[in-house]
């Protein structure tokens, strides 16, 4: 049999595609060496939100007091986390597994794939198989980042897969990188008693984010006394048995138990027999265009192999545009602009469009309106006031150009601007719209309504 597409790679970009083809009719087989879901289900996502979920309980129970219930006696056992978070993980995958043979035209083979010519592959696993194939499409996804000559020991000096490994927490770490996954890992060790210090080679933590985002993570780090060193590289580090030394480029020296590379992902595209197609690439990721195909015709490319956003929900949007785009079923380009992103510190994050600084950047004349979480009835109540919602618009024609959160459940408010960007809403639009009362959502409400009262008072202040 010849399928109509072979997938490399069953992370959220390749098994997602694949369901969504064989729900076409198509016969698809899916080829996957390590474990099923890819980087998110097993090494990113879903375990450190799991572990997450653990830390945010431990919270709550540290601060019961202060909402009339005493607990005695609280302890973590760290041990008891990583096992949680494993055990969420396998069974999700086994979820994944079953719903993949669910479908009678999709044939999953475990082993590595190995390119022979744009029509046929093969399949290296517990035996070996040649297939052929009209289509196939890479989602490879990625890996952590090295940083520069320095690579991790595994022991002393960890990629964030390593960190999902450890039952005992050190006593001290330094985190390299400000971004998303070094906040969320900052976040995890703080709170479960590890002194920590992130080093950002950057201005700011999460260099993409926008000013007042970053702002007030700073402030918010020291407040929980995590050491936050932006604009310094790390020179050097030096391992022994027990503990690292790093240099850092200002001359000085620091040492901890443990080390943290936290330096972004780069994609995985040392798949055999790749490098005999003459695919074009940009840098070092696979080019392709806006329907996700490369200049070889029957061959696409998605998710973090392609340079786009490296997020999970992101790859399952481009394999399903490209499984389109094979199958003739009206694929529409992805509107990147309206993605939103996330990150889960303490308050979580969440973004999507331009930052104030773009927009300035771009010469538009704006508008911001904020508002804080201690403006909000619900947040009061909850006792989660640290935060506040920032909304960016054209002044000329009300569009909303960018949605920024930092505060609880950030993750879901910031759908409100995915929403209102991706169907291009101006604040007018929000006139007739009603959020129940008492949520967290009104912050974003607020946010429009004080862009387009007259009088650019808060409607709070109305009830």
């Amino acid at each position: 049999m010849t399928y109509d597409i072979t997938i490399i790679g069953a992370g959220p970009g390749g098994y997602i595609a694949a369901l969504k083809a064989a729900q076409y009719g198509a016969n698809v087989a899916l080829i996957e060496k390590q474990d099923l879901g890819g980087t998110c289900l097993n090494k990113g996502c879903i375990p450190t939100k799991s572990i997450l979920a653990s830390v945010k309980c431990l919270e709550h129970a540290k601060s019961a007091k202060s909402y009339g219930i005493e607990i005695s006696d609280i302890k973590l056992n760290f041990e008891e986390v990583h096992n949680r978070q494993v055990n969420i993980v396998k069974q999700l995958r086994k979820g994944i597994e079953q719903l993949i043979k669910s479908y009678s035209n999709i044939t999953l083979y475990k082993g590595e794939a190995e390119i022979t010519s744009p029509e046929t592959l093969l399949i290296h696993g517990s035996e070996e198989w040649e297939i052929k194939t009209k289509n196939i499409i890479i989602a490879t996804g990625s890996k952590p980042a090295s940083l520069g000559p320095i690579n991790p020991d595994h022991k002393v000096v960890l990629t964030s897969d390593d960190a999902l490994n450890l039952t005992e927490l050190p006593k001290n770490i330094v985190i390299i990188g400000g971004g998303a996954i070094g906040i969320e890992w900052a976040r995890i060790f703080s709170a479960c008693g590890t002194d920590v210090t992130v080093i950002e080679a950057l201005e700011k933590l999460l260099p993409n984010s926008d000013d007042d985002i970053s702002s007030l993570v700073l402030k918010l780090f020291k407040k929980d006394k995590i050491k936050s060193l932006v604009g310094i590289k790390v020179a050097d580090i030096q391992i022994t048995a027990d503990q690292a030394t790093i240099t850092l480029d200002n001359g000085e020296n620091i040492s901890c138990e443990k080390v943290l590379l936290a330096t972004g992902r780069v994609p995985v595209t040392d798949i055999k027999g790749l490098n005999n197609l003459n695919l074009e690439m940009n840098r070092q990721y696979i080019k392709v265009n806006d329907l996700m195909q490369t200049n070889i015709p029957n061959i696409y490319a998605i998710g973090d192999v392609i340079g786009t956003l490296q997020l999970a929900h992101v790859a399952s949007a481009e394999g399903i545009v490209a499984v389109k785009a094979i199958l003739n079923k009206n694929p529409k380009p992805i509107d990147y602009s309206s993605v939103p992103f996330c990150v889960y510190g303490e308050p979580e994050i969440g973004m999507v469009g331009l930052t104030e600084k773009q927009a300035n950047d771009l010469n538009i004349e704006i508008e911001v309106s904020k508002h804080f979480y201690a403006a909000n009835g619900k947040a009061l109540a909850e006792s989660k006031t640290a935060g506040f919602v920032k909304v960016i618009s054209e002044i000329k024609t009300g569009k909303v150009l960018g949605v920024h959160v930092i505060g609880e459940n950030a993750s879901d408010i910031v759908h409100n601007g995915v929403l209102t960007i991706n169907n291009k809403l101006t604040t007018g639009d929000f006139d007739n719209i009603i959020f129940a009362h008492p949520t967290l959502s009104e912050t974003f409400y607020e946010c429009m309504a004080k862009l387009h009262s007259p009088k650019k008072c808060d409607t709070a202040c109305l009830r």
